[in-house]
């Protein structure tokens, strides 16, 4: 089987990758004058690579730029999961060509590629961290589709030793599921409630003023509503101070707000939680004003 290339993405994907590392970047230098084993987690790890529909050139994936990383940002431990038995054997093929290319990852014996749901990895890695005090974690989440369960969100927080940085689908996700006007399918709601972790986004995207069509039930979820519900689970889950309060929209494919990166630091000390934000904040500033 080769390597494969997955198809999507748009010009922000590789935006998000920079963010991603540059954050690695700075938790590395801070983390790594204090004596905690660190752990980076990605549970939608992907196949390696990707490609930008019609675009032909394939970009390494986030899993694959993480590894390549200088040793003076490594970690201990590595995680990538995927549900796909065809997408993890395509990552860990990625990786034997890049050692055979002579490039410096790090050893095999950290590097832990698992075929398994996203929501359960999360949940059996955050039951690991809290079971063992001086670990520490960096955690990437890309759900495919609305894939991500609330309660693994909610297991990342009760931890209070991971950096998460989220991407939140909106128009690509929810804004899909939620139609402007009458039932929306119980499957449709079922995945819509294992998503948010409640059943208040009924009324969250109801318009505030009533309309043309008040005397049926008439919905309002455009990408920007949707950021603002996503924002405010994030504050419900890992508290107001512990939570960027913008996040970056993201371009998925011919969206202009496909997606919502997000940050948050489940760590409940206000100096560590503070520091976590400068440097998510500043990166997340830069990446707004470059991209004008």
């Amino acid at each position: 089987m080769a390597i494969q290339s997955q198809s999507y993405g748009s010009d922000d994907t590789k935006l998000k990758q920079a963010i991603l590392q540059d954050y690695l970047r700075a938790y590395c230098t801070v983390m790594r004058k204090q004596p905690f084993h660190l752990t980076y987690i990605d549970a939608f790890a992907g196949s390696g690579f990707w490609t930008k529909p019609g675009s032909g050139s394939s970009e390494p994936g986030v899993a694959l730029s993480v590894l390549r990383m200088p040793a003076e940002c490594r970690f201990n431990r590595y995680v990538f999961g995927d549900i796909k038995q065809g997408t993890i054997t395509s990552l860990r093929r990625a990786i034997a060509a890049d050692r055979d290319a002579g490039m410096l990852l790090p050893p095999d014996g950290q590097i832990a590629i698992v075929r398994q749901d996203a929501n359960e990895l999360i949940t059996q890695q955050c039951v690991e961290l809290a079971e063992a005090s001086m670990r520490r974690a960096l955690m990437f989440i890309d759900p495919f589709g609305m894939s991500l369960n609330w309660q693994s969100v909610e297991h990342v927080a009760a931890t209070g030793k991971i950096d998460l940085w989220l991407l939140i689908p909106t128009s690509m996700g929810p804004g899909r599921l939620i139609p402007e006007h009458g039932a929306i399918p119980p499957s449709w709601v079922r995945r819509l409630d294992r998503f948010w972790g409640r059943e208040d986004w009924r009324d969250a995207f109801r318009p505030t003023q009533p309309g043309l069509f008040e005397a049926m039930e008439v919905r309002d979820a455009d990408a920007g509503r949707i950021e603002e519900y996503a924002l405010r689970r994030l504050r419900e889950t890992f508290g107001d101070t512990n939570v960027h309060p913008k996040g970056l929209p993201l371009r998925g494919g011919r969206s202009n707000r496909g997606f919502l990166l997000t940050f948050a630091c489940a760590n409940k000390s206000s100096a560590a939680y503070q520091a976590a934000l400068r440097i998510a904040d500043y990166l997340l500033k830069n990446a707004r004003s470059t991209r004008r």
